[in-house]
């Protein structure tokens, strides 16, 4: 007998006849072809590690798997991915990597075999999470700790809202920078906001997710802190250059003018940067005036018992 194979890159019926070259004789078969496409992926990820991948299926569902400790991934979903990826991989105690693969750019379905074409693979580097540490202390300079706080911002990028761009206190529960997510703080009044590096793009710029970002691009990140320690405070308003560092300048609703940590070092625009504020007291003023120059501001009344 003779062995065929049959190749198809799409869905379909389709009817496969044979002659027999010296009787004549002929026989038919009827063929139903059914792709993968939009239903079976390849990932492969950068760093080569287990990777969280989260996505809604075509029914609305939220679904969260795994790919091994390489970052490799072979996806059945019958119901298809009918939203961007969401990708983390690492650690916050460590380095977290973020990335979102738009979807867009997902890659299903069979490819011409006839023409050595292989099944489409979607290959994507995530990126070191966007950090901003905020640092919270009382008026008598303690470090306001073990305090939970809600939060609520936004990037920008050379001076424009980057409308994707999700934030949130780790790796998998990013949210848009709208909603108030709650943080808390540590023994030292430090709280960690992460953003999706590979989401720094604004519509309104002319750029998309394909836009490369570069290292001359300049990051400003805007954050409401609120609900501080169960609205004892008043909430803070913080303004943050991604391009200083750690030791970075900050400016808040305290301050109009710029105030500058020691040794502010111009870094990648992704590097980690720090607020360091004080949480003013439901009972001090509402009025929040600049200091005089050169000043430091006079701590507030602390309200009554």
């Amino acid at each position: 007998g003779t062995t065929m194979a049959l190749s198809a890159t799409v869905d379909g019926t389709a009817t496969i006849t044979a002659t027999h070259a010296k009787t004549g004789m002929k026989d038919s078969v009827t063929v139903d072809v059914t792709t993968l496409r939009e239903k079976f992926y390849l990932f492969q990820f950068s760093p080569a590690m287990k990777t969280t991948v989260k996505y809604i299926d075509g029914k609305g569902v939220e679904k969260t798997v795994y790919t091994n400790d390489d970052g490799v991934l072979a996806l059945y979903e019958p119901d298809g991915i009918a939203s961007d990826v969401w990708l983390s991989s690492g650690s916050v105690y460590n380095t977290l990597y973020l990335g979102t693969i738009y979807h867009a750019n997902l890659q299903s379905g069979e490819r011409d075999t006839t023409m050595l074409q292989l099944y489409p693979l979607n290959s994507f580097k995530l990126q070191a999470a966007a950090q901003v540490k905020v640092i919270l202390h009382k008026p008598n300079g303690d470090p306001l700790a073990d305090t939970t706080v809600t939060i609520r911002g936004g990037a920008y990028k050379n001076g424009h809202y980057c409308e994707a761009a999700q934030m949130g206190p780790d790796g998998t529960s990013l949210q848009n920078g709208s909603v108030g997510q709650t943080y808390t703080t540590d023994q030292y009044g430090r709280a960690m906001v992460y953003f999706d590096a590979t989401q720094f793009w604004s519509a309104e710029n002319g750029e998309n997710e394909n836009t490369e970002f570069l290292a001359t691009d300049q990051m400003m990140y805007i954050l409401e802190i609120s609900d501080i320690d169960g609205n004892r405070y008043y909430p803070q308003f913080c303004s943050l250059n991604g391009n200083l560092g750690e030791d970075a300048w900050m400016r808040t609703a305290r301050s109009s003018p710029w105030r500058r940590c020691p040794k502010a070092v111009r870094t990648s625009p992704l590097s980690p940067c720090r607020s360091s504020t004080t949480a003013l007291p439901m009972a001090a003023p509402s009025t929040c005036a600049s200091p005089p120059a050169r000043q430091a501001p006079p701590g507030p009344t602390p309200m009554p018992r």
